[in-house]
């Protein structure tokens, strides 16, 4: 470890990005070994059911409905971790190589965070998985998609408004004839927000839109 960020780690000690526990200073390890434990019996890494004609097939790695995984999800939102992006970039790859999407796959993108919210944080946190996924499987990442408008968060929202809420909410000006596309997400509940993407990424010619997520 180098002396700086031994320094930095001292001043401000590592927590486990699940329960917050203080991690010792030397441990380079993303979560305190109870959390890893458990995350590791709630993998499944599986594909989704698939309601979107604009979505070819899409896969979540956790069931979101989990103490644990709900957590992972909040850490996401809330706290830029390099170590952690790292972590999910890796366990994004080992996702597509499972599902035989390696090598299949022409561009990494990610649904937009809302303005507000980057202002706020300072980060997408979608990008930013996106970025973690391209970087351990070399496919390109690119901004392909651009909010427009004002919407309300989807999680403040009943099922039955989500779709409404983001109907036109999105654009894409590149030109992706016969792309195959790889869509990133922290989270999916309803699907929503992905399938107006996905049908934004359609619409400028993608061939296929694949959709990962964290959680589902």
């Amino acid at each position: 470890m180098k002396f700086l960020e031994y320094v930095k780690r001292l001043i401000c000690p590592p927590s486990c990005a699940c329960c917050k526990k203080i991690l010792d200073i030397s441990d380079n390890s993303v979560f305190c070994n109870e959390c890893y434990e458990e995350l590791a019996k709630r993998v499944m890494d599986v594909a989704g059911e698939n309601k979107s004609q604009y979505i070819e097939r899409s896969y979540f790695y956790y069931r979101y409905k989990n103490w644990y995984v709900k957590n992972v999800i909040s850490h996401t939102k809330y706290v830029a971790n390099k170590e952690f992006l790292k972590f999910i970039g890796k366990r994004g790859k080992e996702s597509l190589k499972k599902h035989n999407l390696l090598g299949q796959l022409d561009v990494v993108t990610f649904t937009p965070r809302r303005p507000g919210l980057v202002r706020l944080y300072g980060f997408d946190q979608a990008e930013e998985l996106a970025m973690a996924i391209s970087e351990q499987t070399d496919i390109p990442c690119s901004k392909l998609l651009k909010r427009k408008g004002f919407s309300l968060e989807q999680k403040s929202l009943k099922s039955s408004a989500r779709s409404k809420n983001v109907e036109g909410k999105f654009r894409c000006k590149e030109n992706l004839t016969g792309k195959r596309v790889l869509l990133v997400d922290d989270v999916v509940t309803t699907g929503s927000t992905v399938n107006e993407c996905a049908k934004m990424l359609r619409q400028c010619g993608a061939k296929s839109v694949y959709v990962w997520s964290i959680a589902q």
